[in-house]
């Protein structure tokens, strides 16, 4: 089976399996409210990292990371239509300076062939030091990764993932400011930058490039 996955507007994440004809698709995930959704990215994420996505599939398509996002603690907003004052306005959250953002959660899901969709597993870390999610990626030859990021953005932690269990991997990183797979507070206080698409795995075994704002790079060592 080869599958796609879309989010679908019950705001559920869907597999497709496109070896069907015609093609069919299922919800995968259940629960979603009108505050709780599955498989889409939250507004600070799209908005703030350009990180529009909020799934990611496994290399041979067999298993699917996805995000929870709770945005029940979150300020909503309304946009009306001047062109169609008959219409309800349109609602939104939106997480201003200061204020509760959305809480955003990961998790491993099997979707191997013939077998009923497992319950899903949760990915930890410090959601309380580092409640935003920069950035996944899963790619061949390397365990998924996370960037997660403290809300001032001036701390911020690489993750790796045992893809078989959902436990985070402390890797054999470089000593330094990348030992045991964390980049440290920025001395001077500063932002950090989040860099669409960094960091991100090679196709050599075991090993990410982290691509600094300044664009100078550095390979750390994670087990594959």
């Amino acid at each position: 089976m080869i599958p796609r996955a879309a989010a679908g507007g019950d705001r559920e994440l869907h597999v497709i399996d496109l070896t069907a004809s015609p093609p069919t698709t299922r919800a995968v995930t259940t629960g979603a409210t009108a505050t709780l959704s599955h498989g889409t990215a939250e507004f600070v994420a799209q908005e703030e990292m350009s990180r529009p996505r909020g799934f990611w599939w496994s290399p041979d398509s067999r298993s699917v990371l996805y995000q929870q996002t709770d945005e029940s603690a979150v300020a909503v907003r309304y946009i009306a239509d001047a062109l169609h004052p008959e219409a309800a306005p349109t609602t939104f959250f939106y997480p201003r300076a200061g204020t509760p953002n959305a809480t955003v959660r990961l998790f491993l899901l099997s979707l191997r062939a013939n077998q009923a969709t497992p319950a899903p597993t949760p990915i930890p870390w410090d959601h309380v030091a580092f409640p935003y999610l920069a950035h996944v990626t899963w790619q061949k030859y390397a365990p998924p990764t996370l960037l997660v990021q403290n809300r001032e953005q001036t701390d911020q932690r690489l993750l790796a993932v045992d893809a078989a269990t959902g436990a985070e991997i402390l890797p054999p990183l470089p000593t330094g400011d990348l030992a045991k797979g964390s980049v440290t507070v920025d001395p001077d206080g500063a932002t950090l930058a989040v860099i669409a698409g960094e960091p991100v795995p090679i196709q050599t075994a075991g090993e990410v490039v982290w691509v600094e704002a300044g664009g100078s790079q550095r390979i750390a060592r994670l087990q594959a």
